[in-house]
């Protein structure tokens, strides 16, 4: 894989990260764990 295949891959799997912890936390405020 070239450089440019890498850093393309890296900001995706970033971005879905991202993402799931975002959608994690509002779950999180929807749905108090009691």
């Amino acid at each position: 894989m070239d450089q440019a295949a890498i850093d393309a891959v890296v900001l995706i799997a970033s971005k879905l990260f991202l993402y799931g912890m975002t959608v994690g936390m509002i779950i999180k405020m929807l749905h108090p764990s009691e």
